[in-house]
């Protein structure tokens, strides 16, 4: 076996292949002798930015070690484990090393010895509990050759290697001549050294675990330093869910964003605010962090830190309430990075992961069936009598995950000339070197204004003449199971809005969401009092609508199925306008590099056709519109779609005021007078646990509230994402205390002098 090992840090040719050399020698002289192994490193060149397990460049063995410097660790999928191509790899992080105190030769040592044995992570071994308190009972141990005697290192020609396990230490029979590691230091068979830890998975929750000996301070050491780093540990990448809230493979802070007061200072007059800015975060957060203005907002900054490592959950509420309690600041919140879950674009056999149904309802087939379960077709008539076509003169803002040009798409209405990507942060939003990561962005795309196929074969969207502006700020996650995730962060999306606003877009359509970020929500009443329609997906499969739809100032969009019932993935709630279809609806898309359609799921078509029939809407009555003052505009198509909603439907409460009637609403009346009010929806269910119960703690300040409220919505979609949920999330439960630890200082002490009741 050969590892192709690509040097992406400072470190000096020489230097790397000094301790590539011993390490090979430890791999042909210790570690052949007993695992009969071979394997040798193999030192390649670099070419790329930074790591990236989908495309391992430059690799010419059969696994590769990537050396990184780690100023970008949250983008690392793993310490080692499969690329998504299937090739084996690992990570070394030489900042990881420095705060262990060791020379980072030792982890690439143990890396290569664990690449060498399971590579792909995947073996077990039946062997006794780690802990003595179990009384030996059965559990499955981890393949792996350096955890449990990590602590324990030897040198060859100068350079220190790290010490490993023989065969016999995966046996139960008794070890002969401490035979069960390289150095003799007599671990006992799945036993543990000083310093190290052992990884098993538990048959009785069936869930990863590890195991370090108690009192052990320097292995409890080790683990707080690699929880810094992304999915360091295979209790990280098993899916153990023990705290993912502060495990940065899960969530990462992305910046701490903060307003300050117009109105501040003395009399005397206030001094500029980014200075002022700059100077509260150097004295409160320290000169790691530095500060940007946010787009549109003068007295809106983001403070962003300058560390290698990760800013954690708990740590970046920290910050936040230190900022947050300054003179002149009105708030301050972090921005975070976390995974949304999405959804899958499934074969017609059939679909995967969290979307259960064994194959699509009959009447699917069609691809029309859709825009015709809303009225489309009939309205495109309105629109075609009225000499006017749908959409026209109007511009949509697209913030989702790039753009791939397809057939479906009229790229002379797709305004490249004016994108912007806020992931690369350039101005081109398509994702040419891997498509995949802008189909949902192509998607959602198709199903908002496609209307250049033939709609037997092809996508047609309600808005077939409008412009639409990608505005790229997700992207998906790999290797993650299906259904497709998308690592965002709301700071990323507040840009966006801003950015469509002043681009001149007149709807924004947003197929993600994410947890409650007020920054954002003022980026949306902005738009609002430009006159922009703000649509928003309620969500799959977490159980609440998620900001942004949650909020009053955007149309909240639920699915449904063929059937006029609700799609079973779709989030609910009082905060929900209309619906639209969300199940196997037909969308653009590119399987084995060719351009294609395929029935998809999730709200993020709901809210693409009712974005798609909103452009629609502005285009057929501009001249009417033109008489109303610009922030009439989002409300009153809020009031007129729910008026107009379809009720021949069989959707539950939760689900808004019915199916959203394109031809419905094109026929209603534009009021004259200013006042008009939203119709009602059917009798609303009340508000899910995680952001009702939050409330019940009447005393509890904003701040802390808005905290507990967060963490609630991240460990909710961290269990939603997985393929089977993340155990340990208790995002749904009464009791507030279950992810106190979790939480920062401030909110934990509060908890803890309140006691955890809802009702303290």
């Amino acid at each position: 076996m050969t590892i192709s090992v690509i040097n992406a840090t400072m470190l000096c040719r020489q230097e790397v292949q000094d301790k590539i050399r011993a390490v090979n020698r430890q791999l042909q002289d210790d570690f052949r002798r007993y695992w009969h192994a071979d394997v040798h490193l193999r030192l390649e060149g670099w070419t790329g930015e930074s790591p990236d397990p989908r495309r391992p460049l430059n690799m010419r063995g059969d696994a590769v070690i990537y050396l990184w410097d780690g100023d970008k660790t949250a983008r690392a999928l793993g310490y080692h484990g499969l690329t998504a191509r299937g090739v084996p790899y690992g990570v070394v992080f030489p900042a990881l090393s420095d705060l262990l105190n060791e020379d980072w030769s030792v982890t690439l040592s143990h890396e290569a010895l664990e690449l060498a044995m399971d590579p792909e992570i995947n073996r077990l071994v039946q062997g006794p509990h780690p802990d003595p308190a179990e009384g030996g009972r059965v559990v499955y141990h981890w393949y792996e050759l350096c955890d449990a005697v990590q602590a324990d290192t030897y040198t060859i020609d100068g350079v220190a290697v790290s010490n490993f396990l023989l065969p016999l230490y995966f046996t139960e029979n008794e070890e002969h001549l401490n035979h069960n590691d390289f150095l003799g230091r007599g671990v006992e068979s799945f036993g543990v050294r000083p310093g190290g830890y052992v990884g098993f998975v538990d048959p009785n929750d069936g869930a990863p675990h590890t195991y370090h000996c108690r009192g052990d301070h320097r292995a409890a050491c080790r683990l707080a330093a690699k929880a810094k780093f992304l999915n360091v540990t295979r209790t990280d990448r098993r899916g153990d869910g023990g705290d993912a809230l502060n495990d940065p493979g899960w969530v990462s802070c992305e910046s701490i964003t903060f307003k300050l007061c117009p109105t501040r200072g003395d009399a005397g007059g206030a001094p500029p605010p980014l200075p002022e800015a700059e100077c509260l975060v150097a004295d409160h957060l320290g000169s790691e962090w530095h500060v940007t203005p946010c787009p549109g907002d003068q007295y809106t900054f983001d403070a962003i830190s300058s560390d290698a490592l990760p800013v954690s959950f708990a740590e970046a509420w920290d910050h936040a309430h230190v900022l947050g309690g300054q003179r002149g600041v009105v708030y301050a919140e972090p921005s975070f990075r976390f995974p949304i879950p999405g959804e899958s674009d499934a074969p017609d056999g059939g679909v995967r992961g969290l979307w259960r149904d064994k194959q699509h309802k009959r009447g699917t087939e069609s691809h029309t069936w859709a825009i015709e379960q809303c009225n489309v077709p009939e309205a495109w008539k309105l629109v075609e009598a009225a000499n006017k076509r749908p959409g026209a003169g109007v511009l949509i803002g697209h913030p989702d995950s790039g753009f791939v040009e397809h057939g479906e798409m009229d790229m002379g209405r797709v305004r490249i000339d004016i994108d912007r990507d806020w992931i690369e942060r350039d101005d081109d939003t398509r994702t040419c070197d891997d498509v995949t990561d802008g189909l949902h962005g192509l998607a959602t795309a198709s199903v908002i204004m496609s209307g250049r196929s033939d709609p037997e074969h092809g996508v047609s969207g309600p808005a077939c003449y409008a412009e639409i502006l990608p505005l790229r700020v997700t992207k998906p996650g790999h290797p993650r199971p299906a259904p497709v995730l998308f690592w965002s962060g709301m700071r990323r999306l507040r840009d966006a809005v801003r950015y469509a606003v002043k681009s001149g877009c007149e709807v924004i359509s947003m197929s993600l969401g994410g947890v409650p970020y007020r920054s954002l929500r003022e980026a949306i009443q902005e738009a609002n009092a430009h006159g922009v329609i703000v649509c928003a997906a309620a969500g799959n499969e977490v159980g609440f609508v998620v900001p942004p739809a949650r909020y009053d100032e955007t149309i909240a969009v639920a699915g449904s199925d063929i059937n006029r019932c609700r799609w079973r993935g779709s989030c609910r709630g009082p905060q929900v306008d209309v619906t639209a279809p969300a199940e196997s609806v037909w969308r653009a898309t590119v399987k084995d590099e060719m351009p294609t359609v395929c029935r998809g799921y999730g709200t993020s078509c709901a809210v693409a056709l009712t974005a798609g029939i909103a452009a629609m809407w502005l285009s057929y009555h501009r001249e009417e519109l033109a008489r109303r003052k610009p922030a009439e505009i989002p409300e009153l198509f809020r009031c007129l779609v729910k008026k107009t909603a379809s009720k021949r439907h069989n959707l539950p409460a939760g689900f808004g005021a019915g199916i959203i009637d394109a031809e419905a609403l094109l026929r209603e009346r534009i009021p004259k007078s200013g006042c008009f009010r939203s119709c009602p929806g059917p009798a609303e269910e009340a508000d899910h646990p995680v952001f009702a119960h939050a409330a019940h703690h009447r005393n509890m300040p904003e701040a802390l509230q808005h905290e507990l409220i967060c963490a609630r919505s991240l460990e909710a979609m961290i269990a939603a994402s997985q393929a089977a949920p993340v155990r340990g999330l208790k995002a749904t439960s009464r009791n507030a205390g279950d992810v106190a630890g979790k939480l920062s200082d401030r909110l934990t002490r509060w908890l803890a002098e309140h006691g955890n009741s809802p009702d303290a």
